[in-house]
């Protein structure tokens, strides 16, 4: 999970800043000049590197969907949720977000992927962190600072 915190919110909030949702053609013509390799795009910053999932597609296509077609506070649907990608990206672009999938297991990922953390949730990772450190003598897989900057979602959902 190397790098997955190399994340910048604003970069989320700067996509429709100026975008008329009734100028279909504009969005058209905007959503056709955009680079949708993302080739040098990190694609499991915060918790998209959670889990592997089947069919899992990477965060940088609802983002860009959802910010061109979408405003601040609109509620997105994604009836084949899958592991939570457009959910966590809706979020982190203050939409309303709903998310349903067939696969229990994805519910369970979802959640996971898009829960913001609490201090107390904090606190009990740093614990767990620290047990599971001394009694393997491994280095955890998060350091305190990780932990702590995995909050960032708690202030935007």
């Amino acid at each position: 999970m190397e790098g997955h915190l190399d994340y910048d919110i604003a970069e989320h909030k700067i996509y429709n800043s100026s975008i008329n949702l009734k100028d279909s053609d504009g969005i058209i013509k905007e959503l056709s000049s955009l680079d949708w390799e993302f080739v040098d795009d990190n694609t499991t910053y915060l918790s998209h590197g959670i889990h592997p999932y089947s069919a899992k597609f990477i965060p940088q296509l609802p983002s860009k969907l959802i910010s061109y077609l979408s405003i601040t506070g609109d509620l997105v649907w994604d009836p084949f949720g899958g592991s939570g990608t457009t959910a966590l990206e809706a979020i982190l672009l203050d939409r309303r977000c709903i998310s349903s999938d067939a696969n229990p297991l994805s519910e369970i990922i979802g959640k996971a992927k898009s829960t913001a953390l609490t201090d107390e949730h904090v606190h009990e990772l740093k614990s767990w962190s620290k047990r599971l450190t001394l009694s393997t003598g491994q280095s955890s897989l998060y350091d305190t600072q990780e932990l702590i900057d995995l909050k960032i979602g708690r202030a935007h959902v």
